[in-house]
């Protein structure tokens, strides 16, 4: 009897849990999970408690390092005693987070990951508000719940196709835990490559929606630049970046009126000729010493290469022997996910995925490379972030007689301000562009937050000439505002 008692309760607790199991595979609330996909170093990295990036900046050793290095180089009349000063300097601050010759890190390195929803972590919670990866988080919460809300985190540095891995994990934790069949991608940055090496992998078949936000889904002319040694400092771009760095109006005024002056007088193009002769002086040093050996070793910053430039980059960076294993892993990336980045994208939407880019124009990017000139949002150019929209330099308009360079859809997609034209992005009909509006801006109560999740709520995927959405180009009035860009 009690075999036979035993046996019944055994039953009743396999029927119970297929209950429980069914129950939670049967979510009925309309909505399903949200996955947000950080950028780069939403978190700062660690090693033993410390934090080592973004790095601790000690300004006194660098200063001592520069004087002496300058001292040296009058004395030697060349620029190798600032490169010989420097380099110890630069090592000491970024060295923890060197890869090796492999793309494994050196050092055991600590990023906050998030495994769990965003149920289960009191920061994400407590939330009152949030801009950026956090405002997406926050607006995420409040419309769907903690419970349908993810945030992958991850560590930057390392291969795109192992965080790839992760991420699927997560996607099954999501579905499997939320009872939906499918989840919603926003791939904030550099998540965008994270997101395409997860296509490249699994496919579309459990993604609802992907919603590119400021998101190097198609590269990074930065990192193309700066990995074939393109370092240049454009006078236009760095006038541009001055002013837009400074907040307070009356010194803004007072340094933009400095520099007109010295522009005028000729003193600052002298001042740069100094500089850029001083950098392709000690450029080879810096990279063979210095860049190649912590950051050229890192797959991550190579899934940001652009096609066209990732085989001189390679001959630029890497030796064939010693990087061999590196070689062999970033090829991985750029065989399968860079050179295929619009099949993988097209397969999708024909799959039935949504797809949604927000791509920010008309903020200087850092002007210390070759296309620092071309539009940006301050971090990033808006070529990779559109999908390959073309667009006159910063500062620029189209000319007048210009004419978009596809016209197959039958829309106009130049500005109102003459300075994009959509024609020429993967999804030109997907991709809405917001003037003056920085680098990730998720800011929650935004209308471009607003935007985005209504967007991703409609029935079907939505275009840039869908009734009751904002049109294609948008640019920032200030107080979380947007208005139609103008002529």
């Amino acid at each position: 009897m009690k075999k036979v008692i035993s046996l019944l309760l055994c039953l009743v607790l396999v029927i119970s849990c297929g209950v429980i199991a069914f129950a939670e595979k049967d979510c009925d609330c309309g909505h399903v999970p949200v996955i947000v996909v950080s950028g780069m170093n939403s978190y700062p990295m660690t090693l033993d408690g410390e934090e080592v990036f973004p790095p601790q900046i000690d300004v006194g050793p660098i200063v001592l390092a520069a004087l002496k290095g300058l001292a040296g180089s009058l004395f030697t009349l060349s620029w190798n005693g600032l490169a010989d000063a420097l380099i110890p300097v630069a090592n000491d601050m970024l060295g923890a987070v060197a890869c090796d010759a492999n793309g494994d890190s050196v050092e055991d390195i600590k990023v906050l990951t998030f495994p769990e929803s965003a149920a289960n972590y009191d920061r994400f919670t407590s939330m009152t508000g949030g801009s950026n990866e956090h405002g997406l988080i926050y607006s995420s919460i409040q419309r769907y719940g903690a419970d349908h809300t993810y945030f992958y985190n991850y560590n930057w540095r390392l291969d795109p196709m192992d965080h790839a891995v992760e991420l699927k994990a997560m996607v099954d934790k999501a579905i499997a835990e939320t009872g939906h069949d499918k989840v919603i991608l926003i791939p904030c940055s550099m998540g965008g490559a994270q997101v395409m090496a997860y296509l490249s992998l699994y496919g579309s078949d459990e993604i609802d929606s992907i919603a590119f936000l400021s998101s190097v889904f198609c590269g990074a002319t930065v990192a193309s630049d700066l990995f074939n040694k393109r370092v240049t400092i454009d006078k236009g771009s760095l006038l541009r970046f001055i002013s837009a760095s400074i907040s307070d109006p009356a010194t803004a005024t007072a340094i933009n009126y400095m520099l007109k002056i010295l522009d005028l007088t000729g003193v600052l193009d002298l001042l740069l000729s100094v500089v850029q002769n001083a950098v392709d002086a000690i450029i080879d040093p810096v990279f063979d010493e210095l860049l190649t050996d912590i950051f050229g070793t890192m797959p991550g910053l190579w899934s940001l290469i652009d096609e066209p430039d990732y085989e001189t980059a390679k001959q630029t960076m890497l030796d064939p022997v010693k990087h061999a294993g590196l070689i062999e892993r970033i090829d991985k990336f750029h065989n399968n996910v860079a050179l295929k980045r619009e099949k993988l994208l097209r397969d999708a939407e024909q799959n039935g995925t949504k797809i949604i880019v927000f791509s920010h124009y008309n903020t200087q990017n850092i002007p210390v490379y070759k296309t620092a000139s071309e539009q940006g949002d301050g971090t990033v150019d808006m070529y990779g972030t559109s999908g390959y929209a073309y667009a006159a330099k910063m500062g620029e308009t189209l000319p007048a007689d210009y004419q978009q360079k596809y016209k197959a859809c039958g829309h106009d997609h130049i500005s109102p301000d003459r300075v994009i034209d959509a024609s020429a992005c993967i999804f030109p009909e997907y991709t809405w562009f917001f003037k003056d509006v920085p680098h990730v801006y998720a800011s929650a109560g935004s209308d471009q937050s607003d935007l985005l999740w209504k967007l991703l709520e409609y029935d079907g995927q939505p275009t840039v000439h869908t009734a009751g959405f904002a049109p294609q180009f948008l640019r920032n009035v200030g107080d979380k505002k947007l208005s139609p860009v103008e002529n």
